[in-house]
């Protein structure tokens, strides 16, 4: 059976077991607003592209510590995880690399420019003072430029609004796991703030898996500081500013150690997080032209202590120092001179800088410019048209573009939508000027995307379902040559296709129910084999019931297949993570307008499982916890 065939017969058994339901309450869901597709406020129902939005309600009453907890709920992402609270967690959007994945934390991208690959690692990203987080998948580099191949996920922070609140929470489970933060917010005097702190440990699981005769906890120890300030100087004038800090020291398990009976005990990283933005917000003609200028810098920090072998198998140790930092000078605007048209564009800098020991300061320097319109014909056509210009100093221009049309059917309830776009992610530092690796003479890696699907409301919108078929071929992938001096060489092409299918239920104002079902086929086309840590099929059900008005239970089931893996100590042997299934639940209790209680069971199965080879995942955890608001 063709690959695609079997894509569009998994998609339809999916839809095929919607249940034909009844509802009692028929009052409409209000449209969300969302920026991400755009870089401007645009309804949710008028973007054609495929989005995700994790809302401050959901993120409350899951109570999840950490974002990419959420993000493991969402279609067509999928995570690879080494081993449990605060180890190296990577993020795959529709089966794309996880350098194709564009991170933003309040206007700043945040991948890291001392990664190999420019990659963002998710260990540490906790969910204090954030408002909401927007998936969008496809590729995206008309908006974003260089890594948006995959997709962008943009996470907002808290804003400030009306009086000055307070919030404290503390929570405790398994593993010795605490963790604790306090937060303000408010407006004075035209004046908005938000602020949070929080600090957590864990004594955590072995890294190295149990099964392979891990027994060493590796744990972690994090802080984090998160704000943002905005000052209305004048009618039209506001001055804005926003900072988030992280530090980490955690415990890992080389990958040396897995040729070993045990793991080893000394391996740690010190690593620290920095980004901060200023920003200028100057409305024009009534509010019809608003433009922006701002100035951001991104800082990485990491100290660790490794381990490796000498010729003899004994063991040497040896620290090793990090430096990452991007600056940025960008300027965006927004013409909404029609009613039913914005007009998005801009331009800007930015910097890339790398030092670690051994390894002189390297940078490179990157400007564009970009436009992307959003209008509306008629009441139900809507679209979206972007191009954009990089200079890049490393390789010179990239131009990429998008389109992305829908059309709504007010009859029936079906919007129908589609997307094409081009996207490239430009050399790593590390992959241009690496001592032992690095080629300055790389070429960008390019992809062309395109998805097409619908979404069917019905019931008042108490039933919304959908699939969006989706495809990405990817060329110039960077590897490393196969015969010394094995320097990064632009060597390989990738495809991946596949269907993601959701459904939302609310049978009564007290239940929604969530599922999912993503069929990805993410394929190696140089040496044709699958692509690692990408499993074919990932299967997501969750479910909400406020039992009354102070109270509410949850769970969240997930399903993966398995997924090809490398065995790192013998590159050339196959392996496979198996399949698994994960249960969570969630209760919300609260007992008075100011304090809630709430608890997590997670794994309830206390399932043994890997989302990446040799590298185990924590058994069933219960954590209850108090938080509160006044």
């Amino acid at each position: 059976m063709p690959r695609l065939t079997r894509v569009l017969v998994a998609s339809t058994s999916f839809i095929a077991l919607l249940p034909a339901l009844s509802f009692a309450d028929d009052t409409p869901v209000v449209p969300e607003v969302v920026v991400t597709a755009t870089r401007s406020p645009v309804p949710l129902n008028q973007i054609a592209s495929s989005m995700t939005v994790i809302t401050q309600d959901e993120i409350q009453q899951q109570n999840k510590p950490t974002v990419i907890e959420l993000l493991r709920e969402v279609p067509g992402v999928t995570i690879a995880n080494t081993g449990g609270v605060g180890q190296s967690t990577r993020v795959f959007m529709r089966g794309t690399n996880s350098n194709h994945v564009l991170v933003i934390i309040d206007g700043v991208v945040v991948n890291d420019p001392s990664d190999p690959g420019d990659a963002y690692d998710f260990s540490n990203l906790t969910t204090d003072n954030i408002e909401r987080i927007e998936i969008l998948r496809g590729p995206e580099s008309t908006l974003y430029g260089s890594q948006a191949i995959g997709g962008v996920i943009n996470i907002i922070t808290k804003q400030g609004v009306g009086a000055p609140k307070y919030n404290g929470y503390a929570e405790y489970g398994r593993y010795n796991t605490r963790k604790e933060g306090l937060g303000t917010s408010g407006e004075i005097n035209g004046t908005s703030y938000s602020f949070s702190a929080n600090e957590g440990h864990t004594d955590g699981i072995s890294a190295f898996d149990k099964k392979f005769g891990g027994h060493e906890k590796d744990g972690d120890d994090d802080y984090g500081f998160s704000g943002n300030v905005a000052s209305k100087l004048t009618d039209n004038f506001t001055l804005k500013f926003n900072a988030r800090y992280n530090r980490s020291d955690v415990d890992f398990d080389s990958p040396g150690a897995f040729t070993r009976p045990s793991d080893d005990p000394l391996p740690r990283s010190d690593s620290r997080q920095l980004n901060m933005r200023t920003a200028g917000e100057l409305s024009l003609l009534d509010g019809k032209w608003t433009t922006e200028l701002g100035a951001s810098t991104l800082q990485f920090n990491r100290d660790e202590i490794t381990v490796f072998y000498d010729a003899l198998g004994d063991e040497l140790f040896g620290r090793q120092q990090q430096l990452g930092q991007r600056n940025t000078l960008d300027w965006i605007n927004h013409v909404k001179i029609l009613p039913d048209n914005t007009l998005t564009f801009g331009a800007e800098t930015y910097t890339d800088q790398f030092k670690a020991d051994g390894i002189s300061s390297v940078n490179v320097d990157n400007s564009a410019i970009y436009a992307d319109d959003q209008f509306n014909i008629g009441k139900n056509f809507f679209m979206n048209v972007g191009s954009r210009l990089d200079e890049n100093q490393a390789f010179g221009q990239e131009f990429t573009w998008k389109v992305a049309p829908g059309y709504h059917i007010p009859e029936t309830g079906t919007t129908l939508k589609a997307t094409y776009g081009t996207g490239f992610k430009a050399p790593s530092l590390a992959q241009l000027y690496d001592p032992s690796s690095g080629n300055p003479l790389l070429n960008p890696e390019k992809s062309k995307g395109w998805d097409a699907g619908f979404e069917q409301a019905l019931w008042g919108d108490k039933l919304i379902f959908g699939s969006t078929f989706f495809r990405n071929d990817i060329r110039e992938l960077i590897g490393f040559a196969n015969s010394p001096p094995y320097d990064a060489i632009n060597t390989g092409k990738a495809r991946t296709e596949g269907a993601e299918n959701t459904v939302t239920l609310r049978p009564a104002i007290d239940w929604k129910i969530n599922a999912s079902y993503t069929y990805t086929l993410a394929e190696d086309r140089t040496k044709h084999v699958e692509l690692a840590r990408r499993p074919k099929q990932q299967v997501l059900l969750g479910a909400d019931y406020q039992y009354n008005l102070e109270g509410d239970v949850g769970a969240d089931v997930r399903y993966s297949s398995d997924r090809r893996d490398i065995n790192i100590y013998s590159p050339y042997n196959v392996v496979f993570v198996k399949s698994f299934t994960v249960l969570d639940l969630y209760t919300n209790y609260k007992l008075n307008p100011t304090v809630t209680l709430y608890g997590r069971l997670d794994n309830v199965l206390d399932k043994r499982y890997e989302e990446v080879y040799a590298y185990g995942e924590p058994g069933m955890a219960l954590t209850g916890g108090i938080k509160a608001n006044f």
